[in-house]
């Protein structure tokens, strides 16, 4: 089995979860708006930047996170 230190990163990781949600849908919202707004500017499409991936990476982790 896991050993004990696993056990309890996971336990705390667990404890945390509600937590990482609630602020990973302000972080969404943060930046949905940004973008919206005009406040932040993303890179031109055609610029291989990382910044491109952030928007649906977000998307992606509340999603599986509430099991969509």
């Amino acid at each position: 089995g896991d050993s004990l230190e696993t056990e309890v990163a996971n336990a705390r990781l667990i404890a945390a979860a509600p937590d990482l949600l609630a602020a990973l849908k302000d972080v969404q919202c943060f930046i949905r708006n940004g973008i919206d707004l005009g406040y932040i500017r993303m890179p031109d499409s055609d610029c291989p930047d990382p910044a491109h991936l952030v928007p649906a990476a977000v998307d992606a982790a509340i999603a599986k996170a509430e099991g969509r």
